[in-house]
Parts: C-alpha cells; sequence; structure tokens
C-alpha cells in the first residue's frame, strides 16, 4: 500500500513549517484574531485543559495558512504537534487520519516512553491495524484505545492535535475524533480541524457531532480586504497602481489562493504585464483556476501534461514511479518535470509527491476527460494490484472507475470491505460495500453485497440498516442467508420500535427454516420471546414450546446461552422463584460465552442483566457487568458496552447510588437518541427513574420523558411505553397539578403491565396506583396492595415485598401502619436497598409524628437523612428534613470530612486505587482523564485526613467497608 502522508511540508523542531506556503505569522493577512482565537486552545492546553477549534472556510480561504500559524505558535509555547490532512482518494482507508497523526510520535518515542504510551487499552489503537490478528478489535475498542493513548501523550507533553481538510478524513478517524473531542474537557489536549461546508460525499453526520461538542470555538475566515489584495499585489507588482490592485480583488473576490494563483500567471521570465496591468489582469483571470495550472503545468515540458494529470489520479503521497508508469512517461524524465512541477509551485513535494493544494490537484483531475480518468484509475489499480498493494489502495482507484457492472471491480470491494471490518472501521465497510451495490455486477449476488451493507451499519447505529436487510431478506432465495439476515434485521426492526414487522421477519424465518438451523433457530427464539413478551397485541404471535425452548437452550453454543439469557429475564419479569432464574442465568454463563464472544447480541447480555437485577442480586449483576465491560473493551462491541454500561447503572440506581448511576448511564443516553433507538432509550430512562424522583439536576431528563411521544417511537401498548408511562406518571404525582394526569399514566402502566404478567419485581405498579388514588378510593388501593404483597411473597423477594408493605403501611392509620413500615424497613437493610430504605424511614418517621411520638420520628427521620445524603437523594434529603422540622428536630449539616463527606465519584476512585489500581488504570476503568482521577484522589485525601506519600497505603484503613 502507498505510504499515507499528510500532504503537509515538513515541520521543524520549532513547530514552524516549510514548503512554499506564501505566509509566515508576520504575513498572515486578517487572520490574527483567527489566530487569537485558536491560540487560546493551546494555552488552555499548557494549563491542563482541552478543547476543540473548527475552521470552517471555502476552498482557497486560506485555512491551511491559519492552521500552520496556529501550530507553530503552538510548538514555540512547549506542545507537541501531530498533523494530518484528509484526502478525497483515502477517505476509505480505515483510520488513515489517526495513522497520519500518532504514527510519527510513536516512532519518535523511546522503547520505554512507548510501552508506557501503549499501555492497557491504548495497545488496541494499534493492534487495530494488524489485519492477521484473528479476532481483531471492532470500533469502540479502537477509540476507548486512542482516547487513553492521545491522554498519555499528552501526560507526557502537552498536546495540539491538527486536521485539515476533515471534511475528506476517513470515517473511522473521524468517530475517534468525536469521541476523543468529548473527552479531552480535563486533558492538556487541543484539537483543531479544519473544513469545507457542505463538501460533497463529506460524512455530514459525524462532522457535526464533531461541531457541536460543548465549548468548540469556531472560526471563519472571510475573503481578503482590498487593502490586504492590494499588498499582495504590490509584492509582486511593486508599481501596481490602485485600479490594478481593484482589478485584482474584483478577479478573485479576495479568495487567498485565487489572489495567489492570478500572481502565479505573471510571465515566468519575471517580464511586467501589459502597461494596461488592469485589463491584462481581468483578461488573466477570465479562465478557472485549472485552465491557469493547466497553462502553467504545459510550459515545462511536453510530457508534463501526462505527468500532471497521472499523479493527480494517484493522489498526494503517491510515488514517483508509479505516475510515471501511468503516464508512459521514463522515470527520469518525470522525476525532471517533477522538480520543475515544484520549482513553478503546483507542487510541494517530489517524491512521494504532493500538489501545492487539493484544488489545484482537483483543477488537473478535473480537467481530464472522463474515459481517460477511467482508464488511469484501471491502469493504477492494476499496478497497484500487481505490488501487492493494499485492497483499500487497489478499491479506491477500482471504485473511482465508473460503474460497468465488473464483476473484478465488486469483487475487489467486497475484498476491502471486509478488510475495513478487520481494521475496527465499519464506517469505511459501509463505503466499500455501498460502491459495491452501484457497482451493479452478475456477482456477488446483490443480496449477499445487502446483507453484508446492513450488518456493518448496525455496527455503527445506523438506521439505513434496516432498509438494507429487509431487501436482502425479502429478495434472497438462500435459506442460510435469509436466517442470518433475520437474526439482525428483527433485533434492530425491535429496538426502532416496529415490533410487529420484527415479529413478521422471525415468523416467516422460523417456518422455513424448521429445526435445520438450530443455531439460527435458537437466536429467533429467543428475540421472539422479547418481542411477544413485551407487547400484549403480539403475545399470541410465534407460540413457544417450553420442551424446544429448553432444547434449544441446551448445548455449548452461543445461541442457546443468549436464548438461556432471555428465559432468564422473562421468569424474574413473570415473578418465577430466585432459584428458577439463577438457574437460567447461570445457563446462561456456562462457558462465560455471553462475556467473551465478540458477536455476543446485546439483546442477550442486557437481559441477563435485568435477570439478575430483579431478584436482587446486585453483587454479582455488578460482577458480570464488569467483567462485560472488559470484554467489550477487548473485543470492541459498542452493544455489549452500552448494555454493560446501562444495566449496571440500573442496578446500582437500585441499591441507591444514583450519582454512579447518573454518570454511567449519561453518555449513552446520547447515542440511543442519536441512533433512533427509542426501545433502548426508554428502558434507560426507566432505568433512572430513582434518580428523576429524589436527586436534582436531571430536568433535562425529566423534560425527555415527558415529551417522548409513543405512538411515533412505536412504543405505545408495549412494556417500554408502559416504562415511560410509569417514570412519566410518578414525576406527575410530584407536582400538584398534574396528579390526576399522573394517575392516569400509572393505570395505564399497570393495564400493560398485568397484560404482561409482569409483576413487582420488574415495577410496582400496584403499589404506584394504590397510593396516587384519591382517599375515597380507600378500598380500591387496599386491594391493589393485598394483590401486589400476594405477588411479591410468591416470589420469594425482600425488595418488592418490603414496596408492597411500604404502601399497605401508609395506607393503615395506627400501630399497624406502623408494624407494617417497621417490617419494611427491615426488609430493605438485609436486601441493601439503601434508597428504599429511606423512604421507608420518611414514611415510618412521618406515621410515628402524627401518633404523637416525636422523639421516636427524629430517630427514624434523622437515619433516613444519612441514607438520603448517601445515595446523593438531595431531593429525598429536602423531603425528610421538612419532616423532621415539622417533628421538632434540626436536621444537620452534612459532613465536611470523614468517608460519609465523599462525594460518589471521590469514594468510586478511592475505592480503586485503595484495590491497588494505578491513576492510569483507574483512569481507563471509568473513563475519565488521569487528571479528573487526580482531583478526585487528592479531595478524598484531604476529607480523609490523610497526608504525605504514605496516604494511598492508608487508603483502605480510611474507608473501612465501603
Amino acid at each position: 500500500m502507498q505510504v499515507l502522508r499528510s500532504g503537509y511540508p515538513a515541520v521543524s523542531a520549532d513547530g514552524t513549517a516549510g514548503g512554499n506556503g506564501i505566509y509566515d505569522e508576520a504575513g498572515l493577512l486578517e487572520r490574527q484574531s483567527e489566530l487569537e482565537a485558536l491560540s487560546s486552545l493551546s494555552a488552555a492546553a499548557l494549563s491542563g485543559s482541552g478543547g476543540t477549534g473548527l475552521i470552517e472556510a471555502p476552498a482557497g480561504a486560506g485555512k491551511s495558512a491559519l492552521l500552520s500559524a496556529a501550530a507553530a505558535r503552538a510548538a514555540a509555547c512547549g506542545l507537541q504537534v501531530l498533523r494530518a490532512r484528509g484526502s478525497e482518494l483515502e477517505q476509505e482507508f480505515p483510520f488513515g487520519i489517526v495513522r497520519q497523526l500518532f504514527e510519527p510520535a510513536l516512532g519518535s518515542l523511546s522503547p520505554s516512553r512507548r510501552d508506557e504510551a501503549l499501555a492497557g487499552a491504548a495497545a488496541v489503537a494499534v493492534d487495530a491495524h494488524d489485519v492477521d490478528r484473528e479476532s481483531a478489535p471492532t470500533s469502540f475498542a479502537v477509540l476507548h484505545g486512542l482516547h487513553q493513548l492521545t491522554t498519555r501523550l499528552a501526560d507526557q507533553r502537552p498536546l495540539l492535535l491538527v486536521v485539515d481538510d476533515i471534511h475528506w478524513a476517513d470515517g473511522s478517524s473521524l468517530r475517534a475524533l468525536t469521541y476523543l473531542a468529548g473527552r479531552i474537557a480535563e486533558s492538556p489536549v487541543a484539537l483543531v480541524v479544519a473544513l469545507r461546508p457542505g463538501e460533497p460525499g463529506a460524512p455530514d453526520g459525524i462532522l457535526d457531532a464533531l461541531a457541536a461538542q460543548p465549548g468548540t470555538i469556531r472560526v471563519a475566515p472571510e475573503p481578503l480586504s482590498a487593502s490586504a489584495v492590494a499588498r499582495l499585489v504590490r509584492d509582486r507588482l511593486p508599481g501596481a497602481d490602485a485600479v490594478v490592485c481593484a482589478a485584482a480583488g474584483e478577479a478573485t473576490g479576495g479568495n487567498p489562493l485565487y489572489v495567489q494563483e492570478l500572481l502565479r500567471s505573471l510571465p515566468a521570465d519575471g517580464r511586467a504585464p501589459p502597461e494596461d496591468a488592469a485589463a491584462w489582469i481581468r483578461q488573466a483571470a477570465v479562465p478557472s483556476l485549472g485552465d491557469r495550472v493547466e497553462r502553467r503545468i504545459a510550459r515545462v515540458a511536453h510530457e508534463a501534461p501526462a505527468v500532471a494529470r497521472a499523479m493527480a489520479v494517484v493522489g498526494d503521497g503517491g510515488s514517483l514511479s508509479l505516475a510515471a508508469h501511468a503516464a508512459g512517461v521514463p522515470l527520469v524524465d518525470a522525476g525532471q518535470i517533477a522538480r520543475q512541477l515544484r520549482r513553478i509551485e503546483v507542487l510541494m513535494d517530489e517524491d512521494p509527491f504532493a500538489f501545492v493544494h487539493p484544488l489545484v490537484r482537483r483543477s488537473v483531475y478535473d480537467a481530464m476527460p472522463s474515459p481517460e480518468r477511467d482508464s488511469a484509475h484501471a491502469m493504477v489499480a492494476d499496478l497497484l494490484e500487481a505490488e501487492d498493494g493494499s485492497p483499500q489502495a487497489v478499491a479506491a482507484h477500482r471504485g473511482a472507475v465508473t460503474p460497468h457492472g465488473s464483476m473484478r471491480t465488486a469483487t475487489t470491494l467486497l475484498h476491502a470491505a471486509q478488510e475495513a471490518t478487520a481494521r475496527s472501521a465499519p464506517d469505511e465497510a459501509v463505503r466499500w460495500y455501498r460502491r459495491a451495490l452501484i457497482e451493479d455486477a452478475a456477482e456477488p449476488a446483490r443480496e449477499q453485497i445487502l446483507a453484508d451493507l446492513g450488518l456493518a451499519e448496525v455496527a455503527v447505529f445506523n438506521p439505513e440498516a434496516i432498509p438494507h436487510l429487509q431487501e436482502a431478506f425479502d429478495n434472497s432465495s438462500d435459506v442460510g442467508l435469509r436466517a442470518r439476515v433475520a437474526v439482525s434485521l428483527a433485533p434492530a426492526l425491535f429496538v426502532s420500535g416496529r415490533w410487529a414487522e420484527a415479529v413478521d421477519v422471525i415468523d416467516a424465518s422460523q417456518a422455513e427454516m424448521g429445526d435445520g438451523e438450530p443455531v439460527a433457530s435458537a437466536q429467533l427464539a429467543a428475540v421472539g420471546l422479547i418481542i411477544t413478551g413485551y407487547a400484549p397485541a403480539l403475545s399470541d404471535r410465534l407460540p413457544q414450546d417450553p420442551e424446544r425452548l429448553d432444547a434449544l437452550s441446551e448445548g455449548g453454543s452461543l445461541a442457546a446461552a443468549a436464548l438461556a439469557a432471555v428465559r432468564a429475564a422473562m421468569a424474574s419479569h413473570h415473578g418465577e422463584t430466585a432459584e428458577r432464574v439463577l438457574a437460567l442465568a447461570d445457563q446462561a454463563l456456562e462457558g462465560d460465552r455471553l462475556l467473551n464472544a465478540p458477536d455476543a447480541p446485546a439483546w442477550a447480555t442486557s437481559h441477563l442483566l435485568i435477570a439478575l437485577a430483579q431478584i436482587d442480586d446486585y453483587e454479582r449483576g455488578l460482577e458480570v457487568s464488569g467483567r462485560m465491560m472488559t470484554a467489550a473493551e477487548r473485543t470492541g462491541s459498542v452493544h455489549s458496552l452500552h448494555t454493560a454500561a446501562s444495566h449496571s447503572a440500573w442496578i446500582r440506581a437500585r441499591r441507591g447510588e444514583l450519582a454512579e448511576a447518573v454518570g454511567r448511564i449519561r453518555p449513552w443516553l446520547d447515542l440511543s437518541a442519536a441512533a433512533d433507538a427509542p426501545t433502548f432509550l426508554a428502558s434507560q430512562l426507566f432505568y433512572l427513574q430513582e434518580a428523576l424522583l429524589d436527586r436534582g439536576g436531571l430536568e433535562d431528563l425529566a423534560e425527555t420523558v415527558e415529551t417522548l411521544d409513543l405512538d411515533a417511537a412505536g412504543l405505545a401498548g408495549t412494556c417500554m411505553g408502559a416504562m415511560i408511562r410509569t417514570v412519566r406518571g410518578r414525576l406527575r404525582l410530584t407536582r400538584r397539578a398534574d396528579r390526576e394526569s399522573g394517575l392516569e399514566d400509572l393505570r395505564s402502566a399497570l393495564h400493560t403491565f398485568a397484560a404482561l404478567g409482569l409483576g413487582p419485581t420488574t415495577v410496582p405498579s400496584r403499589s404506584l396506583v394504590a397510593l396516587a388514588l384519591p382517599a375515597e378510593d380507600r378500598v380500591e388501593a387496599l386491594a391493589l396492595v393485598d394483590a401486589e404483597l400476594e405477588l411479591a411473597r410468591a416470589s420469594g423477594l425482600a425488595r418488592p415485598e418490603g414496596i408492597a408493605l411500604r404502601a399497605a403501611g401508609m395506607l393503615q392509620d395506627g400501630p399497624k401502619g406502623i408494624g407494617l413500615l417497621r417490617r419494611s424497613e427491615e426488609l430493605f437493610e438485609a436486601a441493601g436497598a439503601r434508597l428504599e430504605r429511606a423512604r421507608t424511614l420518611l414514611a415510618l418517621g412521618a406515621a410515628l409524628r402524627r401518633g404523637g411520638r416525636r422523639t421516636d420520628a427524629r430517630v427514624e427521620l434523622s437515619e433516613a437523612i444519612e441514607l438520603s445524603r448517601l445515595c446523593g437523594a438531595d431531593r429525598l434529603e429536602a423531603r425528610v428534613a421538612e419532616e423532621l422540622r415539622v417533628a421538632g428536630g434540626r436536621p444537620r449539616r452534612p459532613t465536611g470530612s470523614g468517608k460519609a463527606a465523599l462525594t460518589a465519584a471521590e469514594r468510586r476512585v478511592a475505592r480503586l486505587a485503595a484495590e491497588g489500581a494505578s491513576n492510569g488504570a483507574i483512569a481507563q476503568d471509568l473513563y475519565v482523564s488521569t487528571k479528573t482521577v487526580e482531583t478526585h484522589l487528592s479531595s478524598a485525601y484531604r476529607k480523609l485526613g490523610l497526608t504525605g506519600q504514605g496516604s494511598r497505603a492508608h487508603l483502605a484503613g480510611a474507608l473501612g467497608g465501603d
């Protein structure tokens, strides 16, 4: 494969650029305010704070000169500057921009410093490019690894990353840079990129996400003023009068590159233009940029145009020998021509060659007739193939040929897509598959390409996966292919809210497969259980024979484990005993298939964690989710990481760790929304309901709950719709004016849950409705609570029974109610459900106060306050404090020292440090910067009274059993 180059001139030790750029900083005309804005990012990086700068301007407006000046300033201040440049012909090269940025930096490190930079997850960033590995990491692992690599390099020396022409960057690099931009706020890293707005073929969605990062500085250079143009003209024509300068400004529109090209059009021997210089300028400016460049090239030598056109086809960074061969010119002659093209400022480098500006290369390229371009690309592809060039390099040229049904081209493109997948670059794989479709060759079959394309799009949460998979499923006659497609299509339809269509796909595939594909049968049965188990209207579809499910759940396949996981969740939903749920969970975990397989389906791992959460097995749930996250980081499964993070957050919320729960799940809410995955989003908001009720600062999430359109999302009448109605109803009940609509939401949710047979292990719907009913409906309320208490006790689980007992106690007066509340509190203490215990203590304290036992009330309420603080439930704490005041007590102020004063983040970091993890390992585990870890540790040391070099060794003792 040809070496990827940035197209930049060499950068010297002091950060200044060589080459033929027309501006140094002193001559950077009318760009000082923009330069100061970008320089502020470097200054912030030196002080430890990261940020992103975005330069947006049309071609030739001086973006590259501005980047070079900003880079030179940063280098002079002590930053390490890493640079890269996008290229049209290299958009499909996986992580091409990333390689340009980091390979030189890594190559310059000593072996020990390089090992330090690539420790842990950062090594995956390098491993991603080793396609000989049996199991290459997938996209997320590489993104996380690149983040770790960047922060490690920045820890050694503050860093400025500069990317020019990012609109031509490969999709995987763009994802990596966007991921990085969202995580450098507390790292000494500045990122500055330049792009042309609205460039055809650019991945606008990812570019928009990059531009939308909080705190991004946006710079938009304006055209040069008349005085600036005049200065440039007079540098070349010292005697030029105002008329001549005005003519140059009018002809170029103040575009710096066009001014430069106009001045380059002066006679090569330096002779002055005719006496009527203004007329000469107007005449010289009439032809296009391409015409002017072609005329300059033609004056070099007879064969110069052919060499320049071959270079334009090969692209910046290509070898001179390849261009000479493609042009049919001897290498010696091509070398002389390249030297002259550099002298007249068409080329910036000779071998490997690079044009002085992408627009110059493009002008030469566009001037070629289409048949000539096609022939040149085909010839270059043949030459690269003969030299064992990379599949991406060969495909880039074959793909540039006008589609004509070539099976050779289609096969090459598919090979490149498969290589991109192996390199953890699904964005590039998607590009190759789409181009293969356009080729419309007889072979490979269109349905096969559509299937592979859809699977690649699923990997990047692209909603276009659904129509592509659907077309492959509908049009293929290959039962095996249809089964493989159905296993991915049905979950994608489910996640997007199109549940009935998902059932249709499963039904059709199962009918034609019979029992001939046991792996696919097990997967489809599992997805079918999920869909029909969560939608009452579909509950009679896909009837499942228990004996068949038992058989499909047996054996060593991943599909069997996935089915067992789903069955475990369904058993917990329906209130079966913990023993039965655990037996199915153990079956799913046997051999660690769900934890270690890179293709483990997210719908399976999520249901395994649902099962463990709903039987109150918090410790095992967190242990399993932790192992899932470790495996996801290793294999790069974004689905698995999404699942593990979301469900571990739910478990922590159920245990009363609200701040930690919110911190873990928040980033994934954005992903669910961006991926048009309302099923995921509804579940995640449900998992945060306790935080939404009892913790402040989550108004944006509460607004999402309030405004989510269940009909438009395809969730009306489903379990996930009922989840949203539950959260919305509970939030509305906290507002007096909305209590009636809140009760309506809760009744609707109860109706759906009851129709599905989902009991209080999933959600205590009957208790919620009972406590929301007006006083005159007390009989109905008591009946609902009695029914829930019976279901809860049948499950043998403490949490649902404790919630039902609390509701019963709140509905009863006097000693009977107090006794029920005390029993509820005991159950929560045994289950480790601190938040629910605090809520029960509030109800108990209020009941004691109403019964005249104010002293006893204050004891219970004081403990409720401490528990609320420990949970990070500030809203609950405020309600308890008010009740305590009514009972004649005075709430104690939060302590400023000791273990109780630690925030959730400080406690988490301190606990990992006490277990022996290094700061870098903690940062990697928690997806934060090393600086953040250091800040939390310093605060924890201060609150725990630890000082000196031995502080870390004493953390475990200071934390006690925390």
